[in-house]
């Protein structure tokens, strides 16, 4: 493994584990507020804003999906998306038009979020007549993507379109002796748990691989 060239080291088997960046909306505010009212996970944060006003920024299949499960916990969501509609079909359109305590406020923007020491609200513009709005919401969960570390892999290891390497149940790779542990790979589930899980398979696997016996 050569890291830039400058140092390099010799083994028989590698373990990814780079993880993955949450992308966040670079707006005024944001950072300071973190954890105090915006969130990137709404099922980790959701129950603190219970029978409040919150908003989810987001188009895709998470956002939704944050939508939907925030529909049962809190008073009314702001769902806020920068283009007219979504691109979304089958059950999961259905049950989010059935929603009857989801406000959509597409075509807009993130300008700022409002607030010192705790979220007060979310400052919105319309990309159609470039007006301002200001909604009073106590959270905002941002659901814009995920990035994984990967970068430095590409050509190497087999990954699908958004840039995760794919690996087997036993963590291993398309290439031998190369294991993906963690949100750096494809999964339907990113959390704690599932990592932590994820790095001992592959702790295991990789200890079979090297000594050709099995641990577990």
């Amino acid at each position: 493994v050569d890291f830039t060239g400058a140092l390099s080291y010799q083994c028989r088997v590698f373990i990814f584990a780079t993880g993955a960046c949450l992308k966040l909306l670079r707006v005024p505010r944001e950072g300071r507020l973190f954890s105090k009212g915006v969130s990137t996970c709404a099922v980790c944060d959701g129950n603190f804003f219970r029978n409040q006003d919150v908003a989810v920024v987001g188009g895709g299949t998470t956002a939704v999906e944050d939508v939907i499960y925030l529909s049962n916990i809190v008073r009314k969501i702001y769902h806020i998306h920068r283009r007219d509609q979504l691109r979304l079909a089958g059950e999961t359109s259905d049950e989010l038009a059935r929603l009857k305590n989801v406000e959509r406020v597409f075509s807009h923007t993130v300008d700022k979020i409002v607030g010192e020491d705790q979220v007060e609200a979310i400052q919105v513009r319309s990309r159609k007549d470039g007006s301002v709005r200001e909604i009073p919401v106590s959270a905002v969960f941002v659901s814009v993507g995920i990035t994984p570390n990967t970068e430095f892999v590409k050509g190497l290891l087999e990954m699908d379109d958004a840039g995760f390497i794919i690996a087997k149940d036993d963590m291993s790779t398309s290439v031998e002796g190369i294991f993906a542990a963690g949100d750096v790979r494809t999964s339907q589930l990113r959390q704690v748990c599932t990592a932590v899980a994820d790095g001992a398979i592959a702790g295991i696997s990789a200890a079979k691989l090297v000594t050709g016996v099995a641990l577990a």
